[in-house]
């Protein structure tokens, strides 16, 4: 039986209450691709998930995560889907090629957020791939993922504009998209205008408002 594949466009209706929030005035961003850099320029208090709480497999189509202050949704169109790395790390991932995560706030009005983005196949091997993060304000960043692991990527906005959703993707549909070590937070004062942002980090901003088991869940959508 074939289970019809959801597109990208019903994650924005999913989200549509979180995801479309913007203010008139364009938020200042200082991206980041130093994990150590990113952490020193936020407050006390931030909250980092590393998912391995998570059972390895499919899961729900979006999941609740909180921790003091901080709360949020992560979905995808589809399934959703836990698995290990080639570090034997435990992430969360999209379970079907052709959607996208959407991380969406719902408590906390954080100005920081950074993970570990990466690629993968059907049985969570790290794969080449490129991923594109776009934040609620239209802020986007597209990088090359590699074999090697995840590639951390992270976002301070000023504080009028705080982050409510990042949309995860892989825009060529050739892999799947994931994510570990997520870090929330709010940024130390001045922190946006301080930041020399790293020189691979740049984006658009503002542009618009168990092998068996990996592999039958990432191809159970084509059945």
């Amino acid at each position: 039986m074939h289970i019809p594949s959801i597109k990208r466009l019903h994650v924005l209706s999913l989200f549509a209450a979180i995801t479309v929030a913007s203010s008139a005035s364009a938020a200042l961003v200082a991206p980041y691709a130093n994990a150590a850099a990113f952490q020193a320029a936020l407050q006390p208090g931030s909250y980092l998930e590393s998912f391995d709480g998570l059972t390895q497999g499919l899961l729900n189509q979006s999941l609740d995560f909180s921790s003091g202050a901080y709360s949020y949704t992560i979905g995808s169109e589809e399934l959703m889907w836990s698995g290990v790395g080639n570090t034997g790390s435990r992430f969360l991932g999209n379970g079907f090629i052709d959607t996208t995560i959407t991380v969406a706030f719902t408590g906390g009005n954080p100005t920081a957020i950074g993970a570990d983005f990466f690629a993968s196949d059907a049985y969570d091997v790290y794969l080449v791939g490129n991923v594109t993060l776009t934040l609620n304000d239209g802020t986007t960043h597209s990088f090359d993922s590699t074999e090697t692991g995840g590639r951390f990527i992270g976002f301070i906005t000023d504080s009028a504009h705080p982050i409510t959703s990042l949309i995860i993707d892989d825009v060529t549909d050739a892999a799947w998209v994931n994510l570990d070590n997520l870090v929330v937070g709010r940024a130390v004062t001045n922190a946006v205008t301080n930041a020399v942002p790293e020189p691979s980090t740049y984006g658009l901003f503002g542009a618009v408002a168990l092998l068996g088991l990996a592999a039958w869940r990432r191809q159970v959508a084509r059945r």
